[in-house]
């Protein structure tokens, strides 16, 4: 027998229970919250489309930057890309290359160019 899916209330609570109010808290207080989101949030990226737009910084460990660029980028400053596997055991070139990438795309709709 299969398990009943989980409603949206529930599945939020799991995946991200107390960031809306704590950063809403924090913004109301006149301090622009820089989040941490440690490990994979590529399939929780919606949740935080509803964080207020522009008053967050959101820094991203392993997320895939481009991807976290299409979903919350009119949302959050973000900051991240380079995974640091990357750093550690790629060619130079491999690393320019994936650095221009990451300008490429990150800078659009911000009047970069």
């Amino acid at each position: 027998m299969k398990a009943a899916p989980f409603k949206a209330k529930a599945r939020r609570q799991l995946n991200c229970p107390s960031i809306p109010p704590s950063t809403t808290a924090t913004i109301a207080a006149g301090i622009t919250p820089v989040v941490l989101w440690e490990g994979k949030w590529d399939q929780r990226l919606k949740y935080q489309t509803e964080l207020p737009k522009g008053k967050t910084i959101g820094l991203f460990q392993s997320s895939n930057l481009f991807k976290v660029k299409k979903v919350v980028g009119d949302t959050m400053c973000i900051v991240g890309g380079m995974p640091v596997t990357m750093l550690v055991g790629a060619e130079p070139d491999e690393i320019r290359a994936h650095t221009r990438r990451i300008c490429e795309v990150a800078r659009k709709g911000y009047g970069a160019g």
